[in-house]
């Protein structure tokens, strides 16, 4: 079993099982940098009355060129919750600059381990 500890306010601790892909895609610092990045988005959201996953379709819906937006679902609720983001107004231009900020640049040969 593979367990990290975050660096957060609280302790946040995740175990995967082995040929689990979040076992080798989060090893090293990146399940800490994923979690900071989590949080700090979370704090530019407060007052917002936004979820994050909410949050997350709207900035995605309010690109041009996308119409639709297919989000994983576990429950009838959260099925009902994001169809609804649809009607929901846009992201104020003042959030989205907040937004861009923690746009995250990756890609496969940085292993951040």
């Amino acid at each position: 079993m593979w367990k990290r500890a975050c660096a957060t306010s609280r302790r946040v601790a995740s175990t995967f099982p082995i040929g689990d892909f979040r076992r080798k895609y989060f090893a090293g610092d990146r399940l800490e940098r994923a979690v900071n990045r989590v949080e700090a988005i979370k704090r530019e959201l407060e007052g917002t009355n936004l979820s994050m996953p909410q949050v997350a379709l709207k900035f995605a819906l309010m690109h041009p060129a996308v119409s639709t937006v297919i989000a994983g679902i576990r429950t009838a609720q959260q099925a009902e919750i994001n169809t609804a983001v649809s009607e929901l107004p846009d992201l104020s231009e003042d959030l989205l600059l907040r937004l861009r900020k923690h746009a995250w640049l990756r890609a496969f040969w940085y292993g951040g381990k």
